[in-house]
């Protein structure tokens, strides 16, 4: 009995241990270079400052900025945390372009905390963002490794994946 109770425990801290490290494995803010003075007060831990001027750009499509905000919004920096805005942010600048927002939405969509949960759109972040993220090869492998797809989710990733592959292979 003994040995069967060290087993499910064991089971289960390996579970929790490799679920929390796939969904805790968000990328932080994007400093935009030296002189960047929204960075400076997000360093000197004035989040609410920075926030609200990365809000200001993310307003006029700064993807940096659209970055950083979803991160202040689901790390709740500047108020309490909102996922689903938080979501929307990353989901411009992901559609944009930007590897860090498909990694952070991704992972997002992964836990459904705050939003709804939808592995579907969690794996085609991640799969376009692990072409430039070692981070998001990672928790992509861990995501095959503990979510069994089934042909219905596998066609439609394929298929969402197709679409943007066509949509920036005309673009470019």
């Amino acid at each position: 009995m003994k040995l069967t109770t060290n087993i499910i425990l064991a089971s289960f801290v390996c579970f929790f241990l490799k679920i929390n490290y796939v969904f805790s494995a968000n990328i932080n803010p994007i400093n935009n270079g030296n002189n960047d003075v929204i960075w400076k007060q997000y360093h000197l831990g004035n989040f609410v400052k920075a926030c609200e001027a990365w809000r200001g750009l993310a307003r006029y499509n700064n993807i940096i900025a659209q970055f950083n905000y979803g991160f202040c919004l689901e790390e709740g920096l500047a108020s309490e945390k909102r996922p689903a805005e938080a979501s929307l942010w990353y989901g411009s600048a992901a559609e944009a372009g930007l590897p860090q927002a498909q990694h952070n939405l991704a992972l997002l969509r992964l836990n459904g905390t705050g939003i709804r949960k939808d592995i579907i759109l969690a794996y085609f972040w991640l799969n376009i963002s692990s072409e430039k993220l070692e981070s998001s090869r990672i928790a992509l492998k861990r995501i095959r490794q503990s979510h069994r797809l089934n042909r219905d989710q596998i066609r439609k990733i394929n298929q969402l994946l197709r679409a943007h592959f066509e949509k920036n292979k005309k673009l470019n």
